[in-house]
């Protein structure tokens, strides 16, 4: 074979080499793996920005209760960055509040293990263990989250474990701590609800109710979850909560005794 024929074989054998390299460091195929192993710096750099972007725009269409668009959007903040632990939380939360309990349950379990103090994931996943009825563990996430954050999802997460667990007294505690944060935070006035038939009897609590709602602010009673009152007056049917985008988060609330067989 002519030498030069040889010369030319190998050099256009290096460049085919060497053109696949950056190929690959520059993004053409590392997202399929889920690896970025040797991107450039200013490649992560905007990587981590068209991430932050497709997040922020799935938070805005969480807001806005378009949980179906909004997962497909966190989906593609976590495309473009793998190693971030929102978009892995973000979209734990939207695919719980659309009953997709498995894969919600990964999702937080990913974000948690990138933070293990994130406060968020850990007590959606608390919620989650309410709905699995791992109730111990539940206990144990919104414990974690609270000692992070004084929120009142995360005292009510905790209280609906406990109550499901049948220690009323820590229960009562927890859900009075978290209306105590926000006196219009209506999943904790329902265990409170729950609790006082319990205690009481279903007509007290009723009553009761009754009383906390009749001095609601107008604005107050607009909410979604303030027809999670109004069903345990018995002013609506479960098939109207059904309704909602919150309905996976109404019916882990109404476990034991207020089902489809209450209206």
């Amino acid at each position: 074979m002519d030498i030069r024929n040889v010369a030319f074989m190998l050099i256009t054998l290096i460049i085919m080499i060497i053109t696949s390299c950056q190929s690959t460091r520059n993004g053409t195929n590392i997202y399929s793996s889920g690896m970025r192993e040797s991107a450039e710096k200013s490649d992560v750099e905007n990587d981590n920005n068209s991430a932050e972007a497709y997040y922020n725009k799935g938070i805005k269409l969480s807001e806005d209760g378009d949980f179906a668009e909004a997962e497909i959007v966190f989906t593609d903040a976590i495309i473009r960055n793998n190693n971030w632990a929102d978009p892995y939380a973000e979209r734990g939360y939207i695919r719980l509040m659309q009953g997709k309990f498995g894969e919600a349950i990964i999702d937080l379990n990913n974000a948690i293990e990138l933070d293990s103090n994130h406060a968020f994931a850990l007590n959606n996943r608390g919620w989650l263990y309410v709905e699995f009825n791992r109730f111990s563990n539940a206990v144990l996430d919104a414990s974690k989250a609270i000692s992070l954050s004084k929120h009142p999802a995360y005292y009510d997460t905790r209280a609906w474990a406990y109550y499901y667990l049948e220690d009323y007294k820590k229960a009562r505690n927890d859900a009075e701590a978290a209306l105590q944060l926000d006196q219009y935070y209506f999943y904790s006035r329902a265990l409170l609800f729950r609790l006082d038939v319990e205690e009481f009897g279903k007509e007290a609590a009723i009553q009761y109710l009754r009383d906390y709602v009749s001095e609601l602010p107008l604005e107050q009673m607009e909410k979604d979850d303030y027809l999670l009152l109004q069903y345990f007056l018995g002013h609506v049917s479960i098939n109207v909560l059904k309704d909602y985008p919150q309905w996976f988060t109404f019916k882990t609330t109404l476990k034991f005794g207020y089902d489809d067989s209450e209206n």
